[in-house]
């Protein structure tokens, strides 16, 4: 998890989750389980870790949909989520059915 705060990389508050309530390789889960423990924090520990404005996802629109299960499970409705798929660079956002592609020369 990396973190920036007015446009700037606040490295003290990056971190890194150990998956812990499965083994083998499924990421969805895996953004599921970061996600939640990231929600939980925002009760329990919101000096360490504050709400975010926006929380861009690792991946493509199936990593986007799971998360988007636990902001339901947690009834977060006021924090902006999208998922960065970088090989095409392509963003998926919740309410379009195709993603916005950057080109080359946007960045």
């Amino acid at each position: 998890m990396v973190v920036f705060i007015d446009g700037e990389p606040d490295f003290d508050s990056y971190r890194r989750f150990k998956i812990k309530t499965f083994e083998g390789a499924d990421d969805f889960r895996a953004h599921q389980e970061m996600m939640e423990r990231r929600l939980e924090r925002l009760t329990t520990d919101p000096e360490k870790f504050p709400k975010p404005d926006l929380i861009i996802i690792d991946g493509g629109k199936g990593q986007l949909s799971s998360v988007k299960q636990v902001f339901d499970e947690f009834g977060v409705n006021d924090i902006d989520l999208i998922a960065l798929a970088e090989r095409e660079e392509e963003i998926f956002v919740l309410d379009k059915s195709q993603p916005v592609i950057l080109q080359k020369n946007d960045y």
